[in-house]
């Protein structure tokens, strides 16, 4: 919540300016899962400098061994990851408070004066780098949004295409992929409503024309499970269409968002077609891999689950 408000108020005073990753000084060793962790920690904030601490370093003669030890280990991760290394910025151990080893020896802190130090240091080009990546936090919070979004929007429509209703699934399915839509629409905070409006129609048009096509159809009977019943088969349909409509919207809102894209220069029949006929293959094999991790046993609460689960991920 912290780090939120900093990203929407675009106050560097609300964000992470340094990370300091301790590590238990006795272990005598940095792991693959601590170094992938370190790297999972930082991936929301990149470009941020982290202070690996040893901290209970008890043993003198140890000190010097760990720090050969965590350069050689992060040395070799940052070679092999070299496109997003781990900004590591200092080695540092650390007695936090008096240890008591024996009756008459004590080991006394020591080191923090060093870690406040170089943190201090570090803070002005932690914040100039920060002020960089605002804007790819705050796309990347928005996008979140419109996922949690999609997810309720697509296992709705599969719900709507399972049950036999005595009216067109389309009237209840167009308003909800309207809605959907221009939620999205105003999540990436879209002024323009008249070039807005024209996407979302034309992402409607152009999802209602693959329904009619075979191609969808064929590839969704092919699934196990889906083309043995017809309600799952149209729950399928509906589903997929919704999340595919929602993931093409999200990249697009998103792209005009980050002046990417201009809303008035592009011909969007042909454009959201081609990325119809990019998602919607993504998708089909998404819910097949999930038909088959379930011995071919696909019902409508697990489609359902399952393009909710495709929309976050």
């Amino acid at each position: 919540r912290f780090c939120k408000e900093g990203v929407k108020s675009a106050d560097v005073e609300k964000l992470i300016h340094v990370i300091w990753f301790c590590v238990d000084g006795t272990s005598k060793r940095i792991s693959q899962d601590v170094l992938d962790y370190i790297k999972s920690v930082t991936n929301d904030w990149k470009n941020v400098p982290v202070i690996v601490v040893f901290t209970k370093s008890y043993s003198r003669f140890e000190i010097d061994e760990n720090i050969a030890m965590a350069k050689r280990a992060f040395g070799k991760y940052n070679y092999l990851h070299r496109r997003r290394p781990i900004n590591v910025k200092g080695i540092i151990p650390v007695v936090a408070k008096e240890y008591k080893i024996d009756n008459d020896i004590n080991v006394f802190p020591m080191g923090l004066d060093t870690l406040v130090r170089r943190t201090i240091e570090l803070v002005p080009e932690a914040k100039q780098l920060e002020r960089s990546t605002i804007r790819e936090i705050d796309l990347k919070l928005k996008s979140s949004m419109a996922n949690a979004v999609i997810a309720a929007s697509a296992a709705g429509a599969a719900a709507v295409g399972a049950i036999p209703i005595p009216i067109p699934d389309s009237t209840i399915l167009v308003p909800l992929q309207t809605g959907m839509l221009t939620r999205i629409s105003r999540i990436y905070g879209i002024q323009d409503k008249e070039a807005s409006n024209e996407i979302v129609n034309t992402i409607l048009k152009v999802g209602a024309t693959t329904v009619a096509g075979r191609t969808l159809l064929s590839a969704l009977k092919a699934i196990p499970g889906l083309g043995i019943a017809a309600s799952a088969l149209n729950a399928a349909t509906a589903g997929v269409i919704t999340l595919a409509a929602g993931e093409i919207s999200n990249a697009l809102f998103q792209k005009v968002y980050d002046n990417k894209l201009e809303l008035i220069s592009v011909d969007w029949n042909k454009e959201i077609a081609r990325m119809f006929n990019e998602y919607l293959p993504n998708i089909v094999n998404a819910l097949k891999k999930i038909s088959d991790e379930n011995g071919g046993k696909i019902d409508m609460k697990l489609i359902g689950e399952a393009l909710a689960s495709i929309a976050k991920s």
